[in-house]
């Protein structure tokens, strides 16, 4: 796999009111929310390590492989994941000097059982 981009488009996540389609449509109370590509994949990547923390450098490896990507691009899609969120901004954590973890109970696809008693 090199870029979460290329995860498995069966990939399906449901978190509080939100649901994460497979083919990558967000959904809140029956509405559609658009999320830009890069965006989706760090959302997919918080959300299959739900409860984790995800450091900075997996994010940018994983969503700009081969590219000297800058932090603040992460930054950057951070703040309009939050944004898109609203009033559930909270969900998406930072963990200063390491990374990010999202925190929010979510069901998934193969989601680990410590993960899912982690919150």
């Amino acid at each position: 796999m090199n870029s979460a981009s290329d995860q498995s488009p069966s990939e399906s996540f449901i978190f509080d009111q939100w649901r994460l389609q497979s083919d990558g449509t967000l959904m809140h109370a029956g509405k559609v929310v658009h999320v830009p590509p890069k965006e989706l994949c760090v959302l997919r990547l918080l959300l299959g390590s739900a409860g984790w923390v995800v450091s900075k450098d997996h994010l940018l490896g994983a969503v700009w492989p081969e590219t000297d990507a800058a932090e603040e691009s992460l930054t950057r899609c951070i703040c309009v994941l939050r944004k898109l969120l609203k009033e559930n901004r909270g969900f998406i954590a930072t963990v200063y000097g390491q990374g990010y973890r999202f925190d929010c109970p979510v069901v998934g696809p193969a989601m680990r059982t410590e993960q899912l008693n982690s919150f």
